[in-house]
């Protein structure tokens, strides 16, 4: 599948964890992770789920928060939840 095939997806996490869309170069940096992983979204939500800005945003992250905040995104998206490990968790 093409790194664009994605974008989508990633902006809608963009903008569930950092509430803000991506800049142009973070979502084709993204999207070219995901696809070499195989469409495998948990090493994107785990960076952002620890990132400086998420951090400033909701403090310290778990797995509780990552639920919620895909949750809430899955309601709006096609953003799969089983898809998504805890930070931490073996990939």
């Amino acid at each position: 599948m093409a790194a664009a095939a994605y974008f989508d997806q990633i902006q809608k996490i963009y903008i569930a964890f950092y509430q803000r869309p991506a800049d142009p170069a973070g979502l084709r940096h993204w999207a070219d992770k995901v696809n070499d992983a195989g469409g495998d979204l948990s090493p994107l939500i785990n960076t952002f789920a620890t990132s400086p800005e998420a951090v400033r945003l909701y403090g310290t992250i778990d797995a509780s928060t990552i639920g919620s905040v895909i949750t809430h995104e899955a309601q709006r998206s096609s953003v799969s939840i089983s898809s998504v490990k805890s930070p931490g968790s073996a990939m």
